[in-house]
């Protein structure tokens, strides 16, 4: 594929849902992208060069997911039949086949061809339909809409799919800690949904001295931040030091010299950046270890997408700083397994903040709510809430990406 100019690519609208073993360790993701927030990405035409807004969108999410964890990445017909797949790595990525796919012999030759190329294949959202049936012996992978299944069904279903085929069993839109169980006791070896991105409260949890001085913390560091107050924060605690240094020292800048103290990190960072690096490893330290590193990301990539939106237009009305820390502060609920009811008893918020914490009309809540709905791929949910706001798709769009760019350097 010839490269094009800069400014004659797509937008890129991009997504991704995680994927997770029956240990509930990250797996992989399901990629989605779009040329536009509403309807299908407009890839139709049989020319393998028009599959660029899959090519363009994988390169940005392996940006953004560095090492070697699967993409499934979804393949209408005609891109199957063009051959676009094969513009993509067959080591890391996975043509899903939709279930509007029809199993016509130009199309299973097309699949197995890329067979042949060393690439793993996804059946989507099987529940059963004939239509699907011929696919399913050329799949590696079998997704089991258990959302779309009656529940009296599933163990039947699943037990007819583990004997006539030797493909991984993946359930996806689990939608809550009961289904996740079900389909682990029913031989599912990865599941993908919602629940996953949810909390699993401990009864009786709650905070304690340290996490609640580390919240106190955070919230101190918003707003305009003493630059001397920041340096010597970090100066003091070897920790953050060596944390620091190893940060700016990174692959990521590809500085020349190294660089040894935390003044100098200071002056090439910038204050403000300065400042998110310290929020967002506070957040980690108050999480602890056995937090779900995809939690982290995702709060981490939800407090950049409004900060940026909100710097780029005057409709929002809270400052992009506080819109930061709002979105780090949204998933707290899940990475410390402690309701948000709970941890906003122990935090001096105001009135707006603590609203949209708890899901709550606020004027914080919208912009929150789009980063959850671009996370989910939901675009044409997204679009009216995007006008309403007096954001640009173009906008949107450029800015998830660089949220998700910045949350994958800041905490590698």
């Amino acid at each position: 594929m010839q490269a094009q100019n800069p400014s004659q690519q797509p937008t890129i609208f991009i997504a991704r849902q995680p994927i997770f073993d029956a240990s509930g360790a990250l797996w992989g993701h399901e990629l989605l992208f779009r040329d536009s927030p509403s309807g299908p990405a407009h890839i139709d035409d049989p020319d393998a060069a028009t599959a660029s807004v899959i090519a363009d969108g994988y390169a940005i999410a392996s940006e953004t997911i560095p090492g070697s964890t699967p993409f499934l990445i979804n393949f209408p017909e005609g891109l199957l039949l063009s051959g676009a797949a094969e513009v993509l790595p067959p080591d890391r990525c996975i043509p899903e086949i939709l279930e509007t796919v029809h199993p016509t012999p130009e199309l299973v030759e097309a699949l197995h061809t890329l067979k042949r190329a060393g690439y793993r294949l996804a059946v989507d959202d099987f529940v059963g339909q004939d239509q699907a049936l011929p696919l399913l012996g050329l799949a590696d992978i079998i997704k089991v809409d258990v959302l779309g299944v009656p529940p009296a069904e599933l163990p039947a279903l699943t037990a007819t799919l583990r004997k006539s085929h030797r493909a991984v069993l993946l359930a996806e839109k689990v939608e809550n800690a009961a289904v996740f169980g079900q389909c682990r006791m029913l031989g599912y070896t990865l599941f993908q949904g919602y629940h996953f991105a949810r909390p699993v409260i401990v009864p009786g949890r709650t905070l304690s001295s340290a996490q609640t001085s580390r919240l106190h913390l955070m919230q101190s560091l918003t707003g305009e931040a003493d630059p001397h107050k920041l340096v010597h924060a970090v100066t003091v605690d070897p920790g953050l030091t060596y944390r620091l240094l190893r940060y700016i020292n990174s692959a990521w800048f590809a500085l020349l010299k190294e660089v040894t103290s935390v003044q100098h990190a200071a002056s090439l960072l910038g204050f403000a950046t300065l400042r998110k690096w310290l929020l967002v490893i506070t957040l980690a330290d108050t999480a602890g270890s056995a937090a779900p590193a995809e939690a982290m990301r995702l709060a981490v990539t939800r407090a950049r997408f409004p900060e940026l939106l909100c710097g780029l237009v005057r409709t929002c009305t809270h400052a992009p700083e506080s819109m930061f820390l709002l979105g780090l502060l949204s998933q707290l609920d899940v990475l410390l397994g402690i309701p948000m009811t709970v941890l906003l008893a122990h935090l001096p918020l105001d009135a707006d903040f603590r609203a949209a914490l708890s899901g709550e009309p606020s004027p914080m809540h919208d912009e929150l709510l789009l980063a959850v709905l671009l996370e989910r791929g939901a675009w044409d949910e997204a679009l009216p809430l995007m006008a309403r706001l007096g954001f640009s798709p173009v906008d949107v769009a450029r800015s998830n990406v660089d949220a998700q760019l910045w949350a994958s350097r800041i905490l590698s």
